[in-house]
């Protein structure tokens, strides 16, 4: 009843490219190797992206093979997954990294903080908080910090919006002394994180969020900033 009513985008085709790797005919005796190779370059007006096992959003690669054995045969097909990364065409070894200013984060007078804005895949993301005053009648029983991937689907005039915690690190355990800096480095989990991309059908972005849990309610308080993740 639901599909009646409601019926879900088409994949998009990003590339398909077909080569024959023998004629017709019979397989010699013992084994028998044919060496391939296809491009893997778009077959749209569209940019390769990584490889992304999302909520709403998949981006997936396979090769195929396929062996037609003739009328009255059943025909033999095999696939496996390729997981491809892309590096930014913005970002080279000559030019660096864009540089932008780091996001800064702050609850009252309690903690503040800051992280990148830009962060590269396969490096840790890292940032640092402080605490700026250990009140009596405030305590707080634990900081965390937690990456968010969000993916939204433009599908006429609507768009789909699903949100999605990839990662969460706890960095401080109970009240701490005036003053101190914690450092946090955060490691990036493969294939659920990809550049973020945007185009006319879909896009993937990320947010970082910072949670302050209070003791004494169990109130937990939130701050989110932005995160631009890149590829180099």
């Amino acid at each position: 009843m639901f599909d009646a009513f409601y019926s879900p985008p088409e994949p998009i085709v990003w590339v398909h490219r077909v080569a024959e790797l023998a004629k017709s005919g019979t397989f010699s005796t013992g084994r028998n190797d044919f060496a391939f190779e296809l491009a893997l370059a778009p077959t749209s007006p569209r940019d390769i992206i990584e490889t992304l096992k999302g909520l709403c959003i998949r981006t997936v690669y396979t090769v195929s093979v396929v062996v037609n054995r003739g009328f009255g045969s059943r025909t033999l097909a095999t696939e496996c997954e390729l997981y491809v990364q892309v590096p930014n065409r913005s970002t080279t070894p000559k030019a660096g990294l864009p540089s932008l200013p780091p996001n800064q984060f702050k609850f009252s007078d309690i903690i503040a903080g800051e992280v990148q804005s830009l962060a590269t895949l396969g490096k840790p993301l890292s940032g640092h908080v402080m605490i700026l005053a250990n009140h009596k009648n405030v305590l707080y029983s634990s900081v965390e910090v937690e990456i968010l991937r969000v993916e939204d689907v433009f599908w006429g005039d609507d768009a789909i919006r699903e949100i999605c915690p990839v990662h969460t690190v706890q960095i401080v355990d109970g009240p701490l002394a005036t003053g101190t800096v914690v450092p946090f480095f955060v490691v990036i989990p493969r294939l659920v994180v990809s550049p973020s991309y945007v185009c006319d059908e879909f896009q993937v972005s990320y947010f970082f969020n910072v949670l302050l849990t209070l003791a004494d309610a169990g109130e937990v308080q939130t701050r989110t900033v932005p995160l631009t993740f890149i590829r180099s």
